[in-house]
Formats: C-alpha cells, sequence, structure tokens
C-alpha cells in the first residue's frame, strides 16, 4: 500500500491518498483543520478509481499535483513498487 500525503494552497486543507493493492484501489482521506471531511471509504465500492481520485481533490480545492499522478499510476501497474510514501503540494513549481 502506497501513501502521500497533500497539502494545498489553503494551509487549513490537506489530503492523504495511496493504492490499495489488496484491495485494487485508491483511497482518500481529505482534512480540513485535521477534521476528516471526506474519506473515500464512505464510496460504495470502499475506493476509487484514479480518474475518481483526481475528481475528488478537485472538488475540494486540491488539483492534483503531475508528479502524484505519475507515482499513482506507477502504483497501480506494480512497476517494483513497495509501500511507497511522499509528500506533494497543490502548489506551482517553477
Amino acid at each position: 500500500m502506497s501513501q502521500y500525503t497533500l497539502n494545498g494552497k489553503n494551509p487549513k486543507l490537506s489530503a492523504t491518498c495511496g493504492h490499495d493493492r489488496t484491495l485494487r484501489n485508491f483511497f482518500l482521506n481529505v482534512r480540513q483543520d485535521g477534521e476528516v471531511i471526506y474519506s473515500s471509504l464512505s464510496e460504495p465500492r470502499g475506493g476509487l478509481g484514479l480518474d475518481d481520485l483526481e475528481t475528488k481533490l478537485q472538488e475540494h480545492d486540491l488539483p492534483m499535483p503531475a508528479a502524484l499522478k505519475a507515482q499513482l499510476t506507477l502504483d497501480l501497474h506494480g512497476v517494483n513498487r513497495s509501500n511507497n510514501t511522499g509528500s506533494f503540494s497543490t502548489e506551482v513549481q517553477l
């Protein structure tokens, strides 16, 4: 299982997401001021596809950075991955 932290422009918003190899889907928890305001566990399938994950992040004003999407895609396809972690920001990198 991979797990990544995403920090938004708004310092009160953050997300934790990743890929669960066993369940074969992605998970997402969005927090505001430390309180969970969205969890993919509430979804009917208990998880999300990659496009669904990106949509849910956008709905919470947390656009998915290209580098995070690339990492999640590698996790999805199991490309030499094992319990990866990392942090990303929605801030534009120049």
